[in-house]
């Protein structure tokens, strides 16, 4: 009897033993692959980023991970993937509503704005107080032709953050469509003063434009490709000079940015700055030659990455 029991707690101390082992080697990968996943990401490696961050949810899901994927994928055009990411970390942590707010985002770059906004309608009424969640929201609604809604939803952005430049700015433009030219320019001015610096994201050549200074909006935008030539700004650049009226150069810098990686082809056709340019030949030239570009660069990274689709 005694040898029985004897036996029998020795094989579950094995047993636990074993456990622990096993726990504590999985942590340790776990460990390794965030961290990689962390160091690919930071230095614009996405790919690598992924393939790290897949094998960890693979071994343990986990919503902080999961977001990242959602961000690495964004980074490498794969909006779908992206999306189904974000849900997935939105299952394991629905109480995270930050995850609303990406996903909201994602939603847009689908092609799906007004189901971006319905997501934003749910952030906002999870954080009320954030000011992000107005302006992107007023972003969707502008780019839905709602120009009251935006009105309202720029306003509350410039009330919590008085500071974005972009919020008067986009303000600034349904003034001037419904003919309030006034405000439009006061808030073309407010633009002018906050926007001084080069940044990532600026926006005083639009304003300088508007306010009649049509030098100033070429050169700062000149600055800032001169800084920074990158797709984003290539495309800032072609929005510039779509509202000049210069066709060419707009369908130029269109160009440019969408050979140096720009590829969110939803925005390009909801972005009414670009009206101007949607009957020539050449845009229509343009977006077919890039957007087969898209589908043959998205097969090529189906082949080199195993992406999440619902």
């Amino acid at each position: 009897m005694m040898i029985a029991w004897f036996c029998c707690s020795l094989t579950t101390a094995m047993a636990q033993d074993d456990e622990s082992t096993r726990r504590q080697k999985l942590a340790e990968k776990l460990t390794w692959l965030y961290n990689m996943g962390v160091e690919m990401e930071q230095q614009g490696e996405y790919g690598k980023a992924v393939k790290c961050y897949r094998e960890f949810v693979m071994l343990e899901p986990d919503d902080i991970i999961y977001s990242r994927l959602a961000i690495c994928y964004e980074e490498l055009n794969e909006y779908e993937s992206a999306l189904y990411c974000i849900g997935k970390a939105m299952e394991l942590a629905p109480e995270e509503y930050d995850y609303i707010y990406i996903r909201a985002d994602l939603l847009y770059y689908t092609g799906k704005c007004k189901e971006a906004v319905e997501a934003y309608d749910e952030f906002i009424e999870k954080d009320p107080d954030y000011w992000g969640g107005y302006y992107r929201r007023g972003f969707m609604k502008d780019n839905l032709n709602d120009v009251d809604g935006a009105i309202a939803d720029y306003s509350k952005a410039i009330e919590l953050n008085p500071d974005l430049a972009y919020s008067y700015l986009g303000r600034a433009d349904k003034y001037l469509l419904k003919g309030d030219r006034e405000a439009a320019m006061s808030d073309y001015r407010m633009v002018v003063a906050l926007d001084t610096i080069y940044v990532e994201n600026n926006c005083a050549q639009y304003a300088y434009l508007a306010l009649g200074e049509v030098e100033k909006a070429k050169a700062f935008q000149q600055e800032i490709l001169a800084l920074s030539p990158s797709a984003g700004h290539y495309y800032d650049a072609a929005c510039l000079y779509a509202r000049m009226g210069d066709r060419e150069a707009s369908l130029g810098y269109l160009r440019k940015s969408l050979e140096k990686g720009f590829r969110n082809f939803s925005h390009i056709r909801n972005d009414d700055d670009l009206n101007i340019l949607r009957d020539m030949q050449g845009y229509k030239d343009l977006m077919e030659e890039y957007e087969a570009k898209y589908k043959e660069e998205q097969k090529q990274q189906k082949r080199s990455l195993q992406l999440f689709l619902p």
